[in-house]
């Protein structure tokens, strides 16, 4: 795919997500990506769009997931830590923290450590990816240390989905309280 072709791609999508949202005051799109560092980052566009990640994609996710995680694009994005945005648009608090960023999660909390430590965020519901996805994707024991060593603790887990009786990815509740 040419350069153009794969910046048109991207910028359609930021485009058709402002458009989407442009007539809802609580809804601010911003284009770039979170993670546990400011900077810049290659986001590997794949297959089906909600598998998009700022990892690349492992070797064996396709036994897992067919050709919908195999990369075909990658395209430069600004990188922001959770603690710096809310810094700097002036956000104290978040009542419920949602995360669904392809493997990177674990990354995005480890950028919000500041707020997590003074328990500013109430809740966090975040998709775990259990099965091989992404290279150097977190251990789903991971997450539990890391929140678990913060205060944190599970509330529930949700949608769970198996292929073949085993667990590939499941969504997790956390809660400070």
């Amino acid at each position: 795919m040419e350069k153009s072709t794969r910046l048109s791609r991207f910028l359609n999508h930021s485009f058709f997500l402002s458009v989407s949202f442009s007539k809802d005051n609580n809804i601010i799109p911003f284009e770039l990506a979170l993670s546990n560092y400011s900077g810049s980052a290659i986001l590997h566009s794949n297959h089906a769009r909600g598998t998009n990640s700022l990892l690349e994609t492992a070797d064996s996710a396709e036994l897992y997931w067919g050709d919908m995680v195999k990369t075909i694009d990658s395209i430069s994005v600004q990188v922001e830590t959770l603690t710096n945005f809310c810094d700097n648009h002036s956000i104290d608090r978040i009542d419920i923290l949602k995360i669904d960023a392809q493997g990177n999660e674990l990354n995005i909390l480890r950028g919000a450590l500041d707020m997590l430590r003074r328990k500013a965020i109430d809740l966090i519901y975040f998709e775990i990816i259990v099965a091989p996805t992404y290279v150097n994707q977190p251990q789903i024991d991971e997450y539990f240390s890391f929140l678990y060593g913060l205060g944190y603790r599970v509330f529930d887990l949700y949608e769970l989905y198996k292929k073949n009786y085993e667990l590939l990815q499941m969504d997790g509740l956390f809660t400070a309280r």
